[in-house]
């Protein structure tokens, strides 16, 4: 039976094909990732309770 895993050159080649990158290079750029992440939920929260409001 197969494994399935696909190698990390593999996927960074696909991602960078379409200007996505799946794994940040660096902890800033990790962090940072993280935080925009992490601002937009709380924004989408903010707007859901404005609608139910």
């Amino acid at each position: 039976m197969k494994d399935g895993t696909t190698p990390p050159s593999t996927i960074e080649q696909s991602a960078g094909s379409e200007g996505l990158r799946l794994v940040p290079r660096g902890p800033q750029r990790l962090a940072a990732r993280l935080f925009t992440a992490s601002a937009d939920r709380w924004r989408r929260r903010a707007q859901l309770y404005q609608r139910h409001l």
